[in-house]
């Protein structure tokens, strides 16, 4: 929008992580400092507090371009309360089988897979985001896994990040023993008014655009009403750019600066009192309709091949989401599943599996498992398997949803030939001829006996069929459809 009027290679003040843009002022790079040394010396607990947006994730995404590649990193990301035992989410982090297995079989999976990255001269590091967001109980289980270290090597290493809220939960006599196996933490503080006005202008410059284009006082007021948090400073910058450039101002003054906190007052926004933490957290609304407006403006932008825009949009409708009609809301499996399209798109594989599984247990739970949505998502983890060549992964899925389409529209319905055919390649890909034989002259069977035209998209029908209702308030919004699943895709 204002880009080419302020000459930017592109926008400089984004909402999401950018390493490339990442400010290594005297707090950050300090905090960065803190963690390269937990990696390079091999420490077993490292812990990075800070506020909402002040950068952590910036800042570890920084360390992982840096670092060679002898390393094997794992994420856990949205983290809650409810999230149970930790073992299936570490196992998911590192591309490990998690579902139908106990615990017992979870850890020793675990530990034989630390033993074969330890003899490959590789290091295992694992990441946890918004840590403060797990309970004391998971937290402990982590502090256990650190168990498997010996005194000489470390085979596993855990970097944790959180708010400050987890800095008072490591405090807490259960903790004592996690506590004591911290050896490096940090806790970012916010931006000072100098470090403001050099952050602002650091962004500007890195984006090729004018290092002095938001005026001296304009930074003031820009420090005054973000507190120096990192990700509202950028929020405010890029209203005020959105205002300069309806004015055709060729700097951001104080005053374009003013209007904007004027205009977003009464919505919540920048207030000038409020400086406890619920004043950052109504930066989000909390209104459903408005994510439902912010998934469609991402939709169009993944139309358009926008990708960033798009992402920056689908993260908006999440948090509002999340903070209105909960965590396991079908309308927010919807939203998880554009943003997992978004990712498979980018090929961000790893990122778009976890969406998509978080998207499968959302609708399992509340639509019921005879769901199209949960046939939809099942296919649509197939199909982000194949495109990785993870043909072993991708066939249970799709006898799973075969089996949906079976209960729901019985066993001889002409939709159930089209996904029949599917299966037969996916099984003579694996080798499987005899069972790929079986399921083409069932096929063969069922078009014989059809009478109608077969529906090359059997979630047509299945949008009719009976599923469980919906008992919260809203409705509920239909998931991407992957259309008929290919054939395997080749190997890389």
């Amino acid at each position: 929008m204002y880009e080419s009027f302020y000459k930017f290679k592109e926008k400089p003040f984004s909402l999401l992580p950018d390493p490339a843009f990442l400010y290594l002022g005297k707090q950050h790079s300090n905090a960065f400092a803190t963690l390269e040394y937990g990696i390079m010396d091999q420490l077993g607990i490292t812990v990075i507090t800070g506020e909402i947006g002040s950068g952590k994730t910036s800042l570890v995404r920084h360390l992982l371009n840096k670092i060679e590649t002898n390393f094997t990193v794992g994420l856990i990301a949205n983290t809650h309360q409810t999230l149970g035992d930790v073992l299936p989410w570490v196992a998911l982090a590192f591309g490990l089988s998690y579902k139908n297995k106990t615990k017992v079989e979870l850890y020793d999976n675990f530990v034989q897979f630390l033993i074969k990255e330890y003899a490959r001269g590789k290091r295992t590091v694992l990441i946890v985001d918004e840590a403060q967001n797990m309970d004391l109980d998971t937290l402990e289980e982590l502090r256990m896994l650190s168990n498997i270290n010996s005194d000489k090597d470390q085979v596993l290493q855990l970097i944790l990040l959180g708010q400050p809220e987890l800095r008072e939960m490591l405090r807490q006599p259960k903790l004592e023993q996690f506590a004591q196996r911290i050896a490096a933490n940090f806790h970012l503080e916010a931006l000072n008014a100098e470090e403001t006005s050099q952050y602002i202008q650091h962004r500007l410059k890195i984006a090729e655009g004018n290092p002095a284009l938001f005026e001296a006082a304009a930074c003031e007021m820009i420090h005054e009403h973000t507190r120096g948090i990192p990700r509202l400073i950028n929020m405010l910058c890029d209203m005020a750019l959105v205002y300069g450039y309806s004015e055709k101002q060729q700097t951001i003054n104080a005053r374009l600066v003013s209007e904007v906190i004027s205009d977003k007052a009464d919505g919540g926004l920048f207030p000038s009192e409020a400086r406890d933490k619920q004043g950052l957290e109504e930066f989000w609304p909390r209104d459903p309709q408005l994510a439902k407006n912010l998934n469609n403006i991402g939709n169009v932008y993944r139309s358009q091949g926008k990708f960033e825009e798009a992402e920056a949009n689908y993260m908006r409708a999440i948090a509002i989401l999340e903070n209105s009609v909960g965590a396991e809301h079908p309308n927010l499996a919807t939203v998880l599943n554009n943003l997992a399209v978004l990712y498979r798109k980018q090929s961000k594989y790893k990122e778009a599996e976890v969406l998509y599984r978080r998207v499968l247990s959302i609708v399992e739970k509340a639509l019921g498992p005879k769901h199209r949505n949960v046939y939809i998502s099942l296919n649509n983890l197939a199909l982000l398997y194949q495109k990785q060549g993870k043909y072993m992964e991708a066939e249970p899925l799709m006898k799973r949803a075969l089996a949906i389409l079976e209960k729901t529209l019985g066993p001889d319905h002409p939709d159930i030939a089209t996904n029949l055919k599917n299966f037969a390649r996916l099984q003579r890909y694996l080798g499987r001829d005899k069972e790929a034989a079986e399921s083409e002259e069932r096929a063969a069977a069922i078009e014989k006996k059809a009478t109608i035209k077969i529906d090359p998209n059997p979630t047509a029908r299945l949008q009719r069929s009976p599923g469980k209702p919906v008992t919260s308030s809203g409705s509920v919004e239909p998931l991407n459809e992957p259309g008929s699943v290919p054939g395997p895709a080749k190997k890389y």
